[in-house]
């Protein structure tokens, strides 16, 4: 049980920087300083696929600790007396860092959404040039594949 709380410690403290990461690109994205935005974006693709490795191994630390299939909530009951004050504190900081990692990626989608709407761009559509039968939609014509060269 040692073991997979000095795991989940590491866990925790990945979501931790993923959310402060989270933060960052936030304040880049409003700051419309490029290679901030790049520095930020490049930053959280490297903790997602860290945190995605991590989750494959949070899924073996669990099972070799006897804890397969358990909700931290259940792990905490499953813990030994002693331990368990240690793990809700670990619980208590994911679900906050959880909590501000999605109040950030909130934040940017609208940032982001809201730009894409003072240009104009909302209203865009992206209508497939062909259907599904070959034929324009905007023309009552023949088929893509009658078209001669």
């Amino acid at each position: 049980m040692a073991a997979y709380r000095a795991f989940l410690e590491r866990y925790v403290r990945l979501m931790e920087a993923m959310a402060e990461g989270e933060r960052d690109q936030f304040a880049a994205l409003v700051s419309y300083d490029h290679q901030r935005i790049d520095r930020a974006v490049s930053g959280q693709q490297a903790m997602n696929m860290q945190l995605e490795q991590l989750e494959a191994q949070r899924e073996t630390a669990q099972r070799e600790a006897g804890l397969a299939g358990m909700t931290l909530p259940e792990i905490i009951e499953h813990a030994p007396e002693a331990e368990r004050e240690d793990y809700a504190q670990l619980c208590l900081r994911l679900e906050q860092a959880i909590d501000q990692l999605r109040y950030y990626n909130r934040q940017c989608v609208t940032f982001a959404e809201e730009g894409l709407q003072s240009l104009g761009a909302d209203r865009i559509t992206r209508a497939a040039p062909y259907r599904s039968d070959g034929r324009r939609p905007d023309a009552g014509g023949g088929s893509l594949f009658e078209t001669k060269i």
